[in-house]
């Protein structure tokens, strides 16, 4: 296994632990307050791990073309990875967990299915491409969606922490913003392809 494979697979190590931290029945949640906002501290470790696992999509793609490792695993691996990561993250981002105060922030189902519903009719394109000899290789908007859902996502775990010092200019929250842009470029990548 070469480098940028073994960093995929670091990935979808780390989404298990993301899932985890989510899911682990906690009685209780100790709060962290970041730029006046307050977080549950196991939402400052799963945006940590996040990050961390964003870093290794750009790493991983970047390394297997400057050591000339792309391989077919690889590629196959570093789309599910990438795909796992977000959507499993999104989906958790949606529940009303019993620890989670009503003041944080979620991101609405419908809007969530709407991405995943995406990635999966995405799919299923490919697939039927793949069957006809043609090759539908990832675009600048399907590289741009992803990047957004990987900047979206953070920034619910914080609960808007960098946006909270325009709270007394602007009566928008600057987060669910760029959770509603995120679906629309969602759908519109989809539509380019």
């Amino acid at each position: 296994m070469n480098i940028p494979t073994w960093l995929t697979t670091l990935r979808l190590g780390l989404v298990i632990v993301i899932i985890g931290l989510f899911f682990y029945p906690y009685e209780s949640m100790p709060t962290l307050t970041i730029l006046g906002q307050a977080i549950p501290l196991v939402y400052g470790w799963i945006t940590l791990l996040f990050i961390v696992a964003s870093i290794t999509d750009f790493l991983d793609g970047y390394l297997a073309r400057k050591l000339k490792q792309i391989t077919v695993l690889g590629t196959f691996l570093d789309s599910i990875a990438d795909k796992v990561l977000t959507n499993a993250t999104m989906l958790a981002l949606t529940f009303p967990f019993t620890w989670l105060s009503p003041s944080i922030m979620r991101i609405p189902l419908l809007l969530v299915i709407i991405m995943i519903s995406r990635d999966l009719l995405m799919d299923a394109l490919r697939t039927l491409a793949m069957s006809k000899n043609i090759v539908l290789s990832a675009n600048i908007y399907g590289k741009i969606k992803t990047f957004m859902q990987m900047v979206m996502i953070p920034l619910v775990l914080v609960n808007n922490a960098p946006f909270a010092w325009f709270d007394g200019w602007i009566s928008i929250n600057l987060t669910e913003v760029m959770i509603n842009i995120t679906t629309l470029m969602s759908l519109i990548s989809f539509m380019i392809y």
